[in-house]
């Protein structure tokens, strides 16, 4: 089921407009916030990453619009999430625009499936959190 929500958000980022991305990103969060409610140990680590993600994305996306306090106040919400899911040194925000804008750009939905073994060279000189 989430698999579709993910879905939805990489076509809204691609093809839709602003608003499109935005509701999606933010359906993406609630039905994972659902899913790890049924099941809170199952994935946790993961689920958090996938919202620290979806709320840098969220920043970004509010940032670009000219939306300061909204971005500021997505860029808190995916670095506690960062922390909740254990990434430790990479949960700067700048490190996570940088994830991010990886994962969308070379590993996006029209580049097939993921391989993630090069992320680690696009994120040298990261040594600690915020």
């Amino acid at each position: 089921m989430l698999a579709r929500y993910s879905g939805n958000v990489d076509l809204q980022r691609t093809m839709g407009d602003a608003a499109g991305y935005r509701e999606a990103l933010l359906s993406f969060l609630d039905e994972s916030d659902e899913i790890h409610a049924a099941r809170p140990s199952w994935g946790a680590n993961a689920h958090f990453a996938d919202k620290a993600l979806t709320y840098i994305r969220l920043a970004r996306l509010e940032r670009g619009g000219g939306n300061s306090q909204a971005a500021d106040d997505y860029e808190r919400d995916a670095v506690s999430n960062c922390e909740n899911a254990g990434w430790g040194l990479y949960c700067a925000t700048d490190c996570l625009v940088r994830i991010s804008e990886y994962m969308e750009h070379e590993h996006g939905a029209a580049h097939g499936p993921t391989d993630y073994s090069d992320l680690a060279s696009n994120l040298s000189g990261f040594t600690k959190g915020p």
